[in-house]
């Protein structure tokens, strides 16, 4: 079985056994699960942002955030095969609905 290695910026982890695992550590970089927005209005601080090998996605809300994630993660995403396309889906149906709409 191939370990899974967490590509979060100066992440310290030990690679990890299951593709399950490494989305659990994954998400954990942002702290609890919700459906709470990140920050605090007061704050100014609205916005998640992906440091997986310095991504740069921003959102607002966890799960967002947490659908997000899925695609950095090849054994949980479902990628477009057609080649030159790099679109990838947290889940099949996704995929589908993005082939049917550009042909691939």
């Amino acid at each position: 079985m191939a370990a899974h290695r967490c590509y979060w910026v100066n992440c310290p982890a030990r690679p990890l056994q299951t593709a399950r695992e490494l989305y659990n550590h994954a998400i954990s970089h942002v702290g609890k699960r919700s459906l709470e927005p990140f920050g605090k209005r007061s704050f100014g601080n609205l916005k998640c942002r992906c440091a997986w090998n310095n991504c740069g996605h921003e959102t607002l809300f966890r799960f967002v955030f947490d659908k997000h994630m899925i695609g950095h993660i090849d054994d949980l995403s479902f990628s477009c095969l057609r080649s030159g396309c790099y679109k990838y889906c947290g889940n099949k149906k996704s995929l589908a609905s993005h082939q049917k709409r550009t042909g691939h």
